[in-house]
């Protein structure tokens, strides 16, 4: 899969678990993102999380540039193509879950989604053990998420902005999720602090650089 961005600008409300509310703006954002893992760097304020809120924020107070473009796989869409394919897993959105076993949530997963899969091979994509207790409140969760948008066959998965000293507590759910995903046909977006070494083998990408970039070509043209 390809999800081109060209010229992307915004203004929105990022909201997480521990952050209520920021407002946050991206600017003139281009990219060309294929199946894979993809770390933007910067701080809270770069326009990384601007980015992926944009992507899967239905909400009215986001507001997009008008200049901006999407594409995936070459054909031009709008933002609302975007958001139908993309899943944050982290979001701040009351669960519609119940506490239970894996094995009774996954199966419950599939006949909703009326997907092919089997409990077992998601069981072993997500290396979960067979006696986890699938909790809305748990900080595995996450997991929980981006399965359910796999089986509605999402494409783009996001996550919002984290330090890194974040990262290092959940390091490990982080890189299940990271590693099964990467096995998939889909693109997964993660808005980061610029010191965030704990996700190894995916496409960093320095937002102030880019930024930097595109304001000297402007001086210089």
């Amino acid at each position: 899969m390809q999800f081109n961005v060209e010229n992307f600008s915004c203004y929105t409300y990022c909201s997480s678990l521990q952050i209520k509310e920021y407002h946050m703006v991206c600017s003139e954002f281009s990219y060309e993102f294929t199946n894979g893992i993809y770390v933007l760097q910067g701080e809270i304020d770069s326009g990384a999380w601007a980015f992926t809120n944009a992507l899967d924020n239905k909400r009215a107070h986001t507001r997009i540039d008008e200049a901006s473009r999407f594409y995936l796989n070459n054909k031009e869409v709008d933002i609302n193509e975007i958001r139908d394919i993309t899943c944050c897993i982290d979001g701040i959105e009351k669960p519609k879950v119940k506490r239970m076993n894996v094995v009774e949530a996954l199966d419950k997963l599939i006949r909703e989604t009326k997907s092919n899969r089997t409990v077992e091979e998601i069981i072993d994509l997500f290396d979960i053990p067979y006696d986890e207790v699938i909790d809305p409140y748990r900080h595995t969760f996450p997991r929980y998420r981006a399965i359910k948008g796999l089986l509605e066959g999402k494409k783009i998965f996001t996550t919002t902005w984290k330090s890194h000293h974040e990262y290092r507590f959940e390091d490990v759910l982080y890189t299940k999720i990271q590693k099964a995903l990467k096995k998939e046909d889909v693109i997964f977006i993660i808005p980061s602090s610029e010191k965030n070494d704990f996700i190894d083998d995916s496409n960093k990408i320095n937002m102030q650089a880019l930024i930097y970039s595109k304001i000297q070509e402007q001086m210089f043209k």
